[in-house]
């Protein structure tokens, strides 16, 4: 199904090499299939790929990803673009 681009079937590899699910832990691997899921327009691979930039510290992208999802009033994305601003340096503009 992931030949056929299916967003799911994208985003279920990515878990599984992100978490070791049937294979080896590689993160870096996970993130590229999140990264596809959350292109080919589906949710939980925003969500997925959000997270992993958010977890190595690419505050600016994830906080791009999750905006996707804000700008559809998600709350999951609201959620955790709001984490994302926290976590960025304290500067006045970027606090407001």
């Amino acid at each position: 199904m992931a030949e056929q681009n299916s967003p799911r079937a994208i985003n279920e590899i990515g878990e599984r090499y992100y978490w070791g699910r049937g294979v080896a832990v590689d993160r870096d691997e996970g993130e590229r299939w999140f990264k596809r899921a959350f292109e080919r327009g589906s949710w939980r691979g925003l969500l997925n790929y959000g997270k992993a930039l958010y977890w190595r510290e690419d505050l600016v992208d994830a906080e791009s990803v999750f905006q996707v999802g804000v700008e559809r009033d998600w709350g999951p994305a609201l959620y955790w673009q709001s984490l994302v601003l926290v976590r960025r340096p304290f500067k006045r503009r970027t606090r407001s």
